[in-house]
């Protein structure tokens, strides 16, 4: 808290003089300033002093006004370290999101991976140890010989439908019957079982594999049929390596999540220095506020 200047006058001292050394410019702003009230009553004017009055000193018009630049300095000071605050806490939540989404996509993306090569491992355990051949050829022709007849069925109705229904059942049946361990043609039956119109069976053994799909689904195993359809031979069709094709889509979905994540990743880093940058400067703000203050205290009342 700043204090009033004290002044005891000294031999040889006047009002002038004193007002000179404090700079003031003329012993009447020290001596009918309010602070001097009380010695008024005792000395009736500046010429009335005597050695050992003490005079109370107040500041000088410049004094004044440099405190008052040093107030509009603090409060500037202050002012620009709480918007730098918030635009830093800004930054910090915005990383912090983007932290969150990055660890969502690798928990994400370690997940597909781990799924699509389980699914890669277990289709691999199952060609080493049935005749892959006949297997799969036999139901890519199961599978053929059902989806010939959804364009008749799209096109019956009425018993003639429920007779080509009932006909590519018993050809879904009939692959049942055979040594296929890998549940795919299984997946058809249970599906032709709810008596759904043959041709929706025709779509969806068309539909290109997606990632993560699983293999006991006949869409899986469409682009072998898509390479018959489109007048390749059997074995060319069967060419196609289901483990390796599966290996790919774990490889896409690394590389696919690992530059999103790397996108993310550069990002935090931009957000997280620019917040340090944007912290550094609201502490440099609150330190020149720290000093304006301390001169404000400094400074006499």
């Amino acid at each position: 808290m700043a204090k009033p200047r004290k002044h005891k006058v000294k031999k040889g001292e006047d009002i002038a003089k004193i007002a000179k050394s404090y700079g003031h410019a003329s012993g009447g702003d020290i001596f009918y300033h309010g602070y001097n009230k009380a010695l008024r009553k005792s000395r009736k004017s500046p010429e009335a002093l005597t050695v050992g009055d003490v005079l109370v000193i107040p500041r000088t018009e410049a004094e004044n006004l440099q405190a008052l630049l040093w107030i509009a300095q603090t409060e500037a000071e202050r002012d620009l370290s709480q918007g730098l605050l918030a635009r830093a806490d800004e930054f910090s939540r915005k990383a912090a999101a983007a932290t969150k989404q990055y660890n969502n996509n690798k928990k994400y993306c370690d997940m597909m991976v781990k799924e699509i090569e389980k699914a890669a491992k277990d289709i691999d355990g199952m060609l080493v140890t049935v005749d892959t051949i006949n297997t799969v050829a036999t139901m890519f022709v199961g599978l053929g010989a059902i989806t010939k007849r959804s364009s008749l069925a799209a096109k019956a109705t009425g018993k003639e439908l429920a007779a080509i229904n009932k006909e590519a059942a018993g050809i879904a049946k009939g692959m049942a019957k055979k040594p296929i361990k890998d549940g795919a043609a299984k997946k058809g039956i249970e599906y032709l079982k709810t008596d759904k119109d043959v041709s929706e069976v025709g779509k969806r053994v068309a539909y290109a594999a997606e990632i993560g799909m699983s293999v006991t689904s006949p869409s899986f195993w469409a682009k072998g049929l898509v390479a018959i359809w489109n007048g390749k031979s059997l074995g060319e069709a069967l060419a196609w390596d289901p483990v390796r094709e599966l290996n790919k889509q774990a490889n896409k979905v690394k590389i696919d999540y690992g530059k999103r994540n790397a996108e993310l990743f550069s990002a935090i880093k931009g957000l997280e220095k620019s917040a340090s940058k944007l912290i550094g400067m609201v502490k440099d703000a609150e330190s020149r506020a720290r000093k304006l203050s301390k001169s404000l205290e400094a400074m006499p009342a």
